[in-house]
């Protein structure tokens, strides 16, 4: 078999049908390489579609099918038409595996979730629960059905077993030797080959590569996110700093021309993508297995500083097999439980902070009112918002005070800490704070499709006149008036909101109790 050239050329060689959009690479590194070039070249991203077969495996390859002795399919070339197209050379080969990428703008297969996650939004909304606020945008998805596809197809060639000539009866005893051999334990030579098809920029559809707007599409360049990434373990803070930093990285390093390039987001990103990859950055350094293992060693510190503090750490093991246990966090000191014990017996307050301070865990602030005002005395940290994970971290401190019973508890208007409560304590009642409630109202009133926008003042002034009774009677007195309104008849969106989420925990408003 004579030399080929597997250089940097689109040029194919001559056992491999001569188009000009497959490539050949020897190893994985570049092939990846050569792909990564033609995005850029290109103006264009492709994304993982799926993966088959043992793509990606190396020399342990021939080792894992020795052990299996797991009868192969020995090729010796393909039709023309295929993806991938072999002629006959003689040598014989496997199919390994393959990746297929789409293009970012191609297919969206998350839209039947993205549906799903809607009409629960929705349906929250309807039923009166918070929802977070959502950017409005004119266009919710990148996606335009591109259907362009890149390919790498691995194989495994065998140039000992090479034949002379193109016969059926020296094919078919080419690969019985060759078998044979697999599943021997002589050693064989043998070469990986990454064959890539490169699909052409006019097959793209929905989007335009040949003009400056393609640029403004393109993700950020790896090479910067790294780079990106790196500055912030360094301690680079602010946002236009780190503009300066990358701008400079890509005319100096990258060697990207600012004038003839400026418009191209992959070399120059904006100031959000910046911000977004910063931030991305610090959160995943907050669930680092090593910012766990800086932790458990502080606690450590701390038990030894303080014998009487009461602190309960469980790292996330989830990468554990059969272990499987979410990270929590549980913090009193001698003199909370102090003030818990003395204030904390008639109101508590549950105040989860995430929600305004932006942290990337769910923060938990055990309050009660004292003598000089409102003094943190517990705090917890789950790894999700869910009422099982409120609830173990509440039998936590529960158990560490033992003559804790409160009568009541003010909350978020969140169902996860209502039901935690509720189940920890069965005997305290947990009320939703005034701010908390207004909120929820007046966002269930100003969205248009519960039918009331127009109305709202009307709504809501019947609304807080039940908020605000002072008397069991004023109570009644006030739902009776909300229920012989025109609007409560006209609305069945309002009467079925307030009739489900508000009139049965009557008992959650504090002037009534």
């Amino acid at each position: 078999m004579a030399d080929h050239d597997y250089g940097g050329t689109c040029k194919t060689t001559s056992e491999f049908v001569e188009v000009e959009s497959i490539v050949i690479r020897e190893t994985l590194s570049d092939a990846l390489s050569c792909v990564g070039e033609y995005e850029r070249e290109n103006l264009c991203k492709f994304v993982v579609s799926k993966i088959v077969g043992d793509f990606g495996a190396g020399d342990d390859w021939l080792n894992k099918v020795r052990s299996k002795k797991k009868k192969l399919s020995v090729s010796w070339m393909t039709r023309t038409t295929a993806v991938v197209p072999i002629l006959f050379d003689g040598v014989p080969w496997v199919q390994i595996g393959r990746k297929v990428f789409c293009c970012h703008q191609g297919k969206d297969k998350n839209l039947a979730k993205k549906r799903r996650q809607a009409f629960a939004r929705n349906q929250l909304g309807i039923n009166g629960e918070q929802v977070r606020k959502r950017k409005k945008m004119i266009q919710d998805s990148k996606k335009l059905g591109c259907p362009v596809q890149l390919q790498i197809t691995q194989i495994i060639r065998f140039p000992d077993f090479k034949i002379a000539a193109n016969t059926e009866s020296r094919r078919t005893h080419g690969a019985q030797n060759l078998r044979k051999a697999l599943n021997g334990s002589e050693k064989i030579q043998y070469e990986f080959k990454y064959l890539i098809r490169l699909p052409l920029v006019s097959q793209h559809r929905g989007h335009d590569l040949t003009s400056e707007a393609a640029g403004l599409h393109e993700p950020v360049d790896d090479a910067i996110v790294k780079k990106i990434a790196q500055l912030t373990r360094q301690g680079v803070k602010k946002t236009s700093e780190m503009m300066r930093y990358i701008q400079g990285f890509s005319e100096e390093v990258l060697g990207i021309d600012p004038r003839a390039y400026s418009h191209r987001r992959r070399y120059f990103p904006t100031r959000v993508d910046v911000s977004n990859i910063m931030y991305r950055c610090k959160v995943k350094q907050r669930k680092t297995a090593i910012g766990q293992e800086n932790l458990d060693e502080l606690v450590s510190e701390w038990k030894s500083c303080m014998p009487d503090l009461y602190v309960k750490y469980r790292a996330s093991r989830k990468d554990t097999p059969g272990e499987e246990k979410s990270l929590l966090f549980c913090y009193q000191t001698a003199w909370q439980r102090r003030l818990l014990c003395r204030y904390g017996n008639y109101m508590c307050l549950l105040d989860a902070t995430n929600h305004t301070t932006g942290h990337a865990l769910p923060l938990f602030f055990l309050s009660v009112r004292t003598n000089v005002g409102y003094i943190v005395v517990a705090t917890f940290v789950t790894e999700c918002e869910t009422a099982d994970a409120i609830r173990e971290a509440l039998i936590v401190i529960r158990d560490w005070n033992g003559g804790w019973k409160p009568k009541f508890f003010m909350v978020d208007f969140a169902w996860d800490e209502i039901h935690s409560l509720e189940a920890v304590f069965p005997e305290a009642i947990a009320l939703v704070c005034d701010f908390h409630r207004e909120k929820n109202w007046i966002e269930w009133a100003n969205k248009k499709e519960h039918g009331v926008f127009l109305e709202r003042d009307t709504v809501l002034t019947l609304l807080r006149e039940i908020a605000h009774s002072r008397s069991e009677k004023d109570l009644k007195a006030f739902i009776d008036n909300l229920k012989r309104s025109p609007l409560w008849n006209a609305k069945t969106s309002l009467r079925e909101w307030f009739s489900g989420q508000w009139l049965p925990e009557i008992k959650v408003f504090p002037s009534n109790l």
